[in-house]
């Protein structure tokens, strides 16, 4: 390898003289909720129905982050970011995380109790 990168895929790329940048594809941002949240049983939502909501946003450096507070910003909506990532990834990790202690500990707790009343083994 000679350290040099020559093609990758990014979203919402920095213009550089060195860096021709090809639009490869269009994606658009999708909003995401819960089940339970309101907005689920929506089909459409306007940009002005997210003003005071809770967020989980990406970094404030990363460009869709920063892209996404432009457009709220034009349109004078206020969020409020309850969480912070710097990619989806984390937040994956950290559920799956999270889940394994959890079926750790119920496995534990499980396990005392299926022990508890029981006679000691004889030796």
């Amino acid at each position: 390898m000679s350290g040099r990168i020559d093609l990758g895929i990014v979203a919402y790329p920095g213009r550089r003289p060195q860096i021709a940048v090809i639009p490869f594809r269009e994606d658009r941002l999708v909003l995401v909720c819960a089940a339970h949240h309101p907005f689920a049983r929506r089909r459409t939502i306007a940009i002005k129905d997210l003003e005071g909501q809770t967020f989980v946003g990406y970094e404030r450096d990363i460009p869709t982050r920063r892209a996404t507070d432009r457009l709220l910003s034009r349109k004078g909506v206020t969020v409020r970011y309850v969480m912070e990532l710097d990619n989806i990834e984390t937040d994956q990790a950290r559920r799956r995380d999270r889940r394994r202690r959890g079926a750790r500990s119920r496995s534990r707790r499980s396990s005392r109790r299926s022990r508890i009343g029981r006679s000691p083994p004889s030796s």
